[in-house]
């Protein structure tokens, strides 16, 4: 998906406004009507969205006519609209009828100057990626009478950066517990030039220095069981002799690789965890850009925006707009069964419909769907089919659904990945939970930390959020931030545990 940033600038004129000589001056010429236009990567850690958020600036240098504009930037308050950032009458105006071409860099930096395009970075801290995800556009170009400047089509912004992307997947049946492995060990990435500069006049972006040896913290895994998946962000470059490596247990396993990583491009290593060692298993380049709409497969198809809340408007929060990609996803202000966001709500299993309170016994009084395996939940009406990847419960066994009606429902596995992905995530400890924000909508949720229940006196404190897809004969996902080491993590418990609800809505496609 791309999405288009559309800045409007009001038509000025020397005479547009009498001034003395003690205010400023209105630029003359005729104000650009810029439109840019990036490209949404494929994955990405909270820090490292290509969407704009408030605050984001672009810089733009060209001429037109006798009059150089160097790095003039422009600020977003997250809207999709973009200002001058220094004032009226301190943007581009074009002068004359010619044809003008002006190119264009994110993120923005006032040490930039005529003489000075380079922007140094380091990557070592991946979780502030967004201060070096650098994005560059070229050849749009303008004119007084047509003051389009549009930084789209094939002048849209291109990334100058290259992605990694690890996956590790401890294998369960040499003894690995997925949950454990990525929450106990410490995973390091050698042979990666940290260092590099990004140069503003062209776009290129290249590694300088030396190889060094960086740790992968534990808020950047994503945890969808049992891989756990890093998504990193790198100046090009082609490492020769990189190692991952992964201590665990006291033991450590590595294995060395050549990733080749070229600008705008995606490189992603797969590597087999056993006790016999790391290995790379598969490797893959492709270009750093979303993947079409899965469902509908259109790039022109865009999502209706109606979404039947059944009333519960108000406590509804827009976290997703529609688009070609996704259609819009609501989520409720509190947990099923709470009347405040701080509220833990009631607990539920995973296929009923009946939510209890803390002291409900939960192990002892096991639900009719534990030990079913994925066929016999759907010859028993409690999932809509026996694909383990599109699958949720039916309308009879979802919770959310029964309580809400409408298009509510439990989240499922797409739903709380998106939700990981596309938001930031902060831990607010005098609610003791998180605030999540939507970086598509700055709408922000609270979600406590409201724990599970298996049996009575037995209650944890982690932020524990069920949703309705499951997974083997005895397990659910289920959304599991830890609070205390930041981790975002899809992972899976057994359906025999009380847990709690955020309900979402959204209109469901198959596919």
């Amino acid at each position: 998906m791309k999405r288009s940033i559309y800045i409007f600038l009001a038509l000025a004129t020397s005479g547009l406004t009498a001034c003395t000589d003690d205010e400023p001056k209105i630029a003359s010429g005729v104000a650009a009507d810029v439109t840019a236009e990036i490209g949404e990567v494929s994955s990405r850690v909270a820090a490292a969205s290509t969407k704009w958020s408030a605050g984001d600036k672009i810089g733009i240098s060209g001429t037109s006519g006798s009059v150089t504009y160097s790095n003039v930037p422009y600020m977003t308050d997250g809207s999709g609209s973009f200002e001058a950032a220094e004032g009226v009458g301190k943007g581009i105006f074009f002068q004359d009828e010619n044809q003008s071409t002006f190119t264009a860099y994110y993120p923005y930096s006032y040490d930039v100057t005529a003489d000075n395009t380079i922007i140094k970075a380091n990557t070592s801290n991946q979780l502030s990626s967004s201060s070096f995800n650098f994005l560059f556009s070229s050849g749009a170009s303008g004119s007084k009478n047509s003051p389009a400047l549009n930084f789209t089509g094939g002048a849209a912004f291109k990334h100058s950066m290259a992605q990694l992307i690890i996956h590790i997947t401890p294998d369960s049946e040499d003894g690995f517990d997925p949950e454990g492995v990525f929450s106990d060990s410490e995973v390091t990435l050698k042979g990666i030039i940290q260092d590099g500069e990004f140069n503003t006049a062209n776009g290129q972006a290249k590694a300088t220095g030396e190889p060094k040896e960086m740790e992968l913290a534990l808020g950047q895994v994503i945890l969808t069981v049992p891989t756990g998946s890093y998504n990193l962000m790198f100046f090009p470059q082609e490492a020769t002799d990189a190692e991952v490596s992964l201590t665990y247990e006291g033991i450590t396993y590595a294995c060395t690789f050549s990733p080749k990583l070229e600008a705008g491009k995606s490189y992603t290593a797969n590597f087999n965890l056993k006790k016999s060692g790391l290995t790379l298993e598969a490797v893959s380049i492709a270009d750093w850009v979303a993947a079409g709409n899965p469902i509908k497969g259109d790039a022109a198809f865009t999502y209706p925006s109606e979404v039947n809340l059944n009333g519960h408007d108000a406590d509804a929060v827009l976290m997703r707009k529609a688009s070609s990609k996704y259609p819009p996803l609501y989520v409720a202000k509190c947990n099923l069964g709470a009347s405040k966001p701080e509220d833990k709500g009631l607990y539920y299993w995973w296929g009923a419909t009946e939510g209890h309170p803390v002291g409900y016994d939960f192990v002892s009084q096991n639900p009719p769907s534990y030990g079913m395996n994925v066929n016999e939940l759907y010859a028993n009406g409690y999932i809509t089919s026996t694909n383990s990847i599109t699958t949720v419960l039916t309308d009879k066994h979802d919770a959310a659904k029964q309580a809400l009606g409408g298009n509510w429902h439990m989240p499922d596995y797409a739903d709380l990945q998106w939700l990981i992905m596309n938001c930031v995530w902060t831990w607010n400890n005098s609610k003791n939970g998180f605030d999540v924000k939507s970086l598509e909508t700055s709408n922000t949720i609270f979600l406590p930390n409201a724990g599970r229940i298996s049996a009575v006196g037995n209650e944890t404190t982690l932020c524990d959020y069920m949703s309705s897809t499951p997974l083997g004969e005895y397990h659910t996902h289920v959304l599991m931030i830890r609070a205390t080491e930041k981790q975002f993590a899809l992972i899976n418990f057994p359906r025999n545990t009380g847990q709690s609800i955020r309900p979402v809505a959204s209109v469901r496609y198959s596919y």
